[in-house]
């Protein structure tokens, strides 16, 4: 579907829960356990796809903030995990880049490197076979050592800014 007929059956059936998305939530998270009760029990996640009012508003939003990035001035943190497989890294680098705030920070996370190949991560999610790569969610649904580290960056950049 092109971006002009989206718009269109957007401003004609904003309700119409008939987004073209792909079901993202597996790419999400590094723990498949979690992921399943993820989908099950958080009441946060919209179950079915989005609407297509809400994803207009969401086309505006990021429209909006691309014609406005060089226009920010307030100090700004952008975490992102290397392994991302829903959002490309070269976005928030791309953000950053064109953000105007003399106070910015990204940090880029990569457990393999932070971990010395996987040392750090819990046997059981080796076992299990999981990846220890931070994805999509860096607060959450991985190895509580990785999940760990981002909690601490934004509480130690909020505190360099007190």
């Amino acid at each position: 579907m092109s971006e002009i007929t989206f718009r269109k059956l957007g401003a004609l059936m904003p309700k119409a829960p008939i987004t073209p998305t792909k079901d993202i939530l597996d790419k999400c998270f590094v723990d498949k356990d979690f992921t399943d009760y993820s989908r099950k029990n958080n009441k946060l996640l919209y179950p079915s796809k989005p609407r297509l009012g809400s994803a207009l508003a969401i086309l505006a939003a990021q429209d909006w903030i691309c014609e406005h990035m060089e226009e920010l001035k307030t100090p700004v943190l952008i975490l992102h995990g290397k392994y991302d497989q829903v959002t490309s890294s070269a976005s928030s680098e791309e953000l950053f880049r064109r953000c105007s705030s003399e106070d910015k920070s990204i940090r880029m996370y990569d457990a393999d490197e932070e971990t010395g190949n996987r040392r750090a991560v819990p046997l059981g999610f080796l076992v299990k076979g999981l990846s220890s790569r931070y994805t999509h969610v860096v607060f959450g649904g991985q190895p509580a050592c990785m999940s760990k580290r981002p909690y601490d960056d934004v509480k130690e950049w909020i505190a360099e800014r007190k």
